[in-house]
Formats: C-alpha cells, sequence, structure tokens
C-alpha cells in the first residue's frame, strides 16, 4: 500500500492498493461519484395562511414549477401548526425544499429550479 499527499494539509491523502484507489478526507463536494437528484425526487413544502396574497402568487408560480419538472409539492397552513407558526409565521410563504428552509416570501424561480436540478 502507499501514501501520497497530494501537497497541502488542506488535501486529501490518496490510499491506493493496485486497482484500489480511494480518497481520505475529501471534501463532499469532491465526491468523485457525486451524481444530482432527479427533480421527481426532491419534495417541495410551500407553508402558507389564509388570506395572503403572497402565498397566492407563490402557490402559482411552484404549482407550475413543480408541475414541468415532475416534483411533488404539497402545501401547510403555518396556523393549523403551532411549531411552524412560530417558526415561521412571520415571513410567508415559505418554500422547503427537502424539509429545509429554501426561500420566504417569494419563489426565485432560477435559484429553485438550479436547485431542483442539483
Amino acid at each position: 500500500m502507499s501514501v501520497i499527499s497530494a501537497g497541502g494539509p488542506a488535501d486529501p491523502v490518496v490510499l491506493s492498493q493496485p486497482g484500489l484507489p480511494f480518497l481520505v478526507g475529501a471534501p463532499a463536494w469532491r465526491a468523485p461519484y457525486a451524481r444530482p437528484v432527479p427533480p421527481a425526487d426532491h419534495r417541495l413544502t410551500l407553508l402558507t395562511r389564509v388570506d395572503c396574497h403572497l402565498c397566492a402568487v407563490a402557490r402559482e408560480a411552484l404549482s407550475r414549477i413543480a408541475g414541468e419538472l415532475g416534483t411533488p409539492w404539497d402545501e401547510r397552513d403555518v396556523d393549523a401548526e403551532p411549531e411552524l407558526r412560530a417558526e415561521y409565521g412571520d415571513r410567508v410563504p415559505v418554500i422547503l425544499l427537502d424539509g429545509r428552509e429554501h426561500g420566504y416570501w417569494e419563489v426565485e424561480e432560477a435559484r429553485l429550479r438550479k436547485a431542483l436540478a442539483t
């Protein structure tokens, strides 16, 4: 087995054995086999409330984008769930991508499409 350093302390160490190279300490973005997730495998959630004009605009945009890309999405009322109201109630509509906050107040279409493509 051989150990080769790529040059600096931030570089990963490459350990290799005939026919079996692999990286130790490589950042996740350097993963050689990382593949994008298809849009249909993502999950969008729109957090809204009743009588919210921005929520209606976001609903229309999200419905259109998700429909074009085949991405499943759902809508939840923040006022129906106390924990959602406490966390997101002051900035609806909120867009969650795979359970994580992606944006609020408006759908940034180019940014959302880019996130759904990765």
